[in-house]
């Protein structure tokens, strides 16, 4: 007998699907928006590539690079505790040490925040008081919480620099011509 009936899927409790059909358009809709999320990511991980290739950073100074330290073993430790492992047998599968994985990553991530940096200054992309408040205010109001909550540990220049990174990130994809391999 087939399963895929209104009643059983009505009984699955997937909010407002609760037909054949409706679960259809649901799972289109999932697995649509994953393989999106997935194009993009990998689009911007080329283009950061590409930039860091031919872009020319100079020394920074250590004590910027250092700020992203607590950041980056962070994620090193997110991403260890989701493998059900420390952070330095996590690092160790990458042949670094914990220590070399958070110098790597964040010489890395300076290096890529100072080219979006100059890529908005060239370009006008930078982020307003007010332009930074509306976002805050639409991203709480969206999580139905505080402007405060929402930036929790973070200080607003942080989230204005994502923001930021995030209109550079536009801007290089929609400049881009992305050819398949």
């Amino acid at each position: 007998a087939d399963l895929m009936e209104d009643s059983v899927v009505a009984a699955l409790g997937v909010p407002d699907v609760s037909t054949v059909e409706e679960l259809r358009q649901y799972v289109y809709n999932y697995l649509l928006e994953g393989a999106e999320a997935n194009y993009r990511y990998n689009v911007q991980n080329a283009i950061m590539e590409q930039l860091l290739g031919q872009s020319a950073v100079g020394e920074l100074p250590q004590s910027f690079v250092d700020s992203y330290n607590e950041g980056i073993y962070n994620s090193l430790a997110a991403s260890a505790m989701n493998y059900g492992i420390d952070p330095g047998t996590y690092a160790g599968m990458m042949g670094m040490s914990s220590e070399d994985y958070v110098s790597h990553y964040s010489r890395l991530q300076a290096n890529q925040d100072v080219l979006l940096q100059a890529i908005a200054n060239q370009e006008n992309l930078k982020v307003s008081d007010e332009e930074l408040q509306a976002k805050l205010e639409e991203e709480a109001a969206a999580a139905n919480t505080t402007v405060e909550t929402l930036l929790g540990n973070y200080d607003r220049e942080e989230y204005r620099n994502y923001v930021m990174s995030e209109r550079v990130m536009d801007f290089l994809m929609e400049h881009t011509q992305v050819t398949a391999p």
